[in-house]
């Protein structure tokens, strides 16, 4: 990892957390939909077999 020397390591470190942490929350969302997505197509699949 290279780090810019008017930087310290900490506080680059704490910038690529920020940077990394709306990937992870769409990630999430996109996760949490396609799980919602999945159970609702089960579950409509279940009704048209009955």
């Amino acid at each position: 990892m290279i780090t810019p020397l008017n930087r310290s390591k900490e506080e680059s470190t704490k910038l690529e957390m920020i940077a990394i942490e709306p990937d992870n929350a769409l990630a999430t969302a996109l996760a949490t939909n396609r799980t919602r997505l999945i159970k609702s197509v089960i579950f409509e699949n279940m009704i048209a077999l009955w």
